[in-house]
């Protein structure tokens, strides 16, 4: 009757406390996954940011890069008014894929036709490399004249044109995202001229491939980081679209996700997980060791009473 009393009083202490302790359980929970997801969130519009600057760093690198060589009295003595192929493998061609990684250059002449070729830091190209890029090229080309015929150098000349006159877009060659860049070769003393329309250009491309994305992983501390063509369906990986001025898109950038919040939370849980086991394990031993002394003091007070009814004839009836 005594035990019955007991146990519905612990029933009623016992339940509700219970059921508090579970809706506080879950309101923390819920707080903490919201926290995660915020976290991480933050997180990934960060990332996101960083992805799309580097980006655009990568791709303005290009026409900058070759901005140090096209405006120059040498590169017109050089290439216009006689083809030094050294001087132009030295300055134009394989030096800027050895410092700069630029993959493919041609110098062309006022016909568009090309006086120069490099491919992978070799030059020349192979026979019939232009002819088979030429497609991509030509209507860049084209826009660039248009440019210049309209006064574009001579407007950058006046400073009234603050970017130096280039046509840059983002094309695939081989599979591949690449930037293309083509600038004209001009003076820099203004002691050449050069009737407009018959300046050379330089055609820069560079591949966004793995080793340029392993340099904006490094730089950026974006993880696996990689280009392709096509958004990856792995859902843990992020991605970035490379968007040309004229709004297409050429591929994409994508990486691996920190998600801070996340990873927090799994340690969170895995570390509060491990201290339950071992509370459990304590309290377990606990009682272990409680039911063990009620049984040695039941066993001691028996083996007691026994020894007293033998030697005194005490009953302990």
């Amino acid at each position: 009757m005594i035990r019955q009393r007991r146990w519905h009083f612990s029933a009623r202490v016992l339940v509700p406390a219970l059921a508090s302790l579970l809706v506080t359980a879950a309101a923390v929970f819920a707080f903490v996954l919201w926290s995660t997801q915020d976290i991480d969130r933050l997180a990934d519009a960060h990332e996101s940011a960083l992805a799309a600057g580097a980006l655009q760093k990568t791709i303005e690198s290009v026409p900058r890069n070759q901005q140090s060589v096209t405006i120059w009295d040498d590169a017109i003595q050089n290439a216009k008014f006689e083809v030094n192929k050294d001087w132009l493998d030295n300055n134009l061609g394989v030096w800027m894929a050895s410092f700069y990684g630029i993959d493919q250059v041609f110098v062309l002449n006022e016909q568009d036709l090309p006086v120069y070729s490099m491919d992978n830091g070799t030059s020349p190209a192979e026979p019939g490399l232009f002819q088979k890029e030429r497609d991509l090229i030509a209507p860049r080309i084209a826009e660039l004249r248009k440019q210049i015929a309209a006064g574009a150098l001579n407007a950058y000349a006046a400073g009234t044109l603050k970017t130096y006159p280039r046509v840059v877009d983002l094309v695939e060659i081989d599979g591949q995202p690449t930037v293309l860049s083509i600038e004209p070769i001009t003076s820099d003393s203004g002691k050449i001229q050069q009737p407009a329309g018959s300046e050379y250009l330089h055609v820069a491309m560079w591949k966004l491939d793995q080793d340029v994305a392993s340099q904006i992983s490094q730089d950026y501390r974006l993880d696996a980081a990689a280009f392709s063509l096509t958004p990856s369906a792995e859902p843990q990986l992020a991605s970035s679209p490379i968007v040309s001025d004229a709004g297409r898109i050429a591929g994409f950038f994508q990486w691996k996700p920190s998600r801070p919040g996340t990873a927090m939370m799994v340690t969170d849980t895995g570390t509060s997980f491990g201290h339950t086991l071992k509370l459990c394990e304590s309290k377990n031993a606990s009682g272990r060791r409680y039911a063990f002394s009620n049984r040695f003091a039941r066993t001691t007070s028996s083996a007691a009473e026994h020894s007293c009814s033998n030697v005194y004839g005490i009953s302990s009836s």
